[in-house]
């Protein structure tokens, strides 16, 4: 199995530490990030020299997502990679607006067996 590249955005120590040792055990490289802007900024610099990260997860509230500054850091990628944030609650049509802007919402409570679903189903499109 070749090693994919996932981008985690988590400032929750024991969530990061979770997802961290699934992705891991499962094959996955992990970057880790505490927050959202500089995981961007990273990947916007590693982006100039080739393509590197292939997924983002991040447990940022929804709220944040709405903010200019980040639409605007996240439409620079170009849509190139999914990112995927873990919440609490989902909506149907904040889910259909942030799909359209390359953000994928996943309701809590989530189990390793469906972070892994989600991200196996990413690697095979």
């Amino acid at each position: 199995m070749v090693e994919k590249d996932v981008v985690l955005v988590e400032e929750e120590k024991d969530s990061l530490l979770s997802v961290s040792l699934i992705l891991k055990f499962n094959g996955y490289k992990v970057t880790i990030f505490k927050s959202f802007n500089e995981a961007l900024e990273k990947i916007l610099a590693f982006e100039k020299e080739s393509s590197f990260y292939e997924l983002l997860i991040t447990d940022i509230p929804v709220s944040r997502l709405a903010n200019k500054d980040l639409a605007d850091k996240r439409s620079k990628l170009n849509n190139k990679f999914p990112i995927y944030v873990i919440t609490d609650f989902v909506d149907k049509k904040i889910l259909k607006e942030h799909e359209e802007k390359g953000f994928y919402l996943i309701e809590k409570p989530l189990h390793p067996q469906d972070l892994l679903k989600y991200i196996n189903k990413t690697f095979k499109e």
